[in-house]
């Protein structure tokens, strides 16, 4: 049990190095922070909730070059950090190491999105020696069965639990090191794992990434991954309960990702690998390609962005008079995906 000290409890180590008004900041100033960087849809996996419906690369993918010009633009638009998604996995990606160390030329941050499976040795060794922020998933932990069938990949659960200890093993969350993330999916087939990963994760000083999942991709064919409302607030609720009861944090709960207030449409973009750009990974609605125009270009004149960076004008519904919408506008992408209006209210926030 946690002692408070002068009974105060504290918010939650954050996954990002940026501030709030900072964040805010990116609004009126016009450029972005940060952005996030597909390499390929090509995977070695097949999840029953992979937003990005990954598998095989398409036709016309960005080529290595294309890829260095996106984190040029992007840099030149305001970006301190670089995230490789895991649309796909990055670590089967032949360029990938070049690529990193160009981003790491320009002197921008890394953090790196993967499924775990191919993490060894050498790439965690590669990995810590360029200070990269690791994020790796991982669905289940007692019942490994859980994790292997949401990864259509037997045997994947005891792997990717391997590489993440490994990982603590060699350095990653000590002080002064990158983080570790471990980002999970919040569903019906692993709720009952879901608070023993969330205190495995605080004891080893992992940043616990867990959200409600987004119905796109090949999620939307799958309902068995689908919670209510009333059960989506309860694990959020349980949650933050030992934060303050083991760990000494406390947080506002509301959805999509737990501890965590997603504010990505404030300060970033997505690129796809065919160079299209997307508000976020989960509001799937191209403001344009990079192949056509440079990446600022795109931001500054698309309609779109601008009210995403304004959206609590735009914001409809129940999400329009939260007492909370100063911090959180809930998940447009949730709200597009099941309203076709991205500015609908979340329909799965309880508030």
């Amino acid at each position: 049990m946690y002692e408070k000290k002068n009974g105060i409890l504290k918010p939650p180590p954050s996954l990002e190095r940026y501030m709030f008004k900072e964040k805010a900041g990116s609004r009126t100033e016009d450029i972005i922070r940060s952005f996030d960087l597909e390499l390929s849809r090509r995977c070695n996996q097949r999840c029953i909730y992979c937003f990005a419906d990954a598998g095989e690369a398409p036709e016309g993918e960005l080529t290595l070059d294309e890829l260095k010009k996106v984190v040029l633009q992007a840099k030149g638009a305001g970006a301190h950090q670089a995230v490789i998604v895991g649309g796909g996995e990055p670590l089967l990606y032949e360029g990938l190491k070049e690529l990193i160390e160009f981003i790491k030329n320009e002197q921008l941050a890394i953090t790196l999105l993967t499924n775990g499976v191919l993490l060894d040795d050498s790439w965690l060794d590669y990995f810590l020696g360029l200070d990269i922020n690791l994020c790796v998933k991982l669905n289940a932990f007692k019942d490994t069965g859980i994790h292997d069938y949401l990864t259509s990949n037997s045997g994947s659960c005891k792997i990717v639990k391997a590489a993440v200890e490994r990982a603590l093993k060699k350095g990653y969350t000590k002080t002064g090191k990158p983080y570790l993330i471990l980002e999970s999916i919040i569903c019906g087939l692993n709720y009952a794992e879901i608070p023993y990963l969330w205190r495995w994760a605080r004891d080893n000083e992992i940043l616990p990434f867990m959200e409600v999942v987004t119905p796109q991709g090949r999620a939307r064919n799958n309902k068995e991954l689908s919670l209510s409302k009333d059960k989506i607030k309860d694990m959020f609720f349980k949650l933050k309960r030992i934060d303050e009861e083991l760990y000494g944090y406390t947080w506002i709960p509301y959805p999509p990702i737990a501890a965590f207030p997603c504010r990505r449409n404030d300060y970033s973009c997505y690129v796809t690998s065919t160079g299209e750009v997307y508000p976020c990974a989960g509001l799937n609605l191209s403001v344009g390609n990079i192949r056509n125009r440079p990446l600022k270009s795109i931001l500054k004149s698309s309609p779109l962005i601008k009210k995403m960076r304004n959206i609590k004008t735009y914001l409809e519904g129940k999400c329009s008079t939260c007492e909370h919408n100063n911090v959180c506008y809930g998940c447009r992408g949730k709200a597009f995906s099941e309203t076709g209006n991205p500015f609908a209210q979340d329909p799965v926030c309880w508030r």
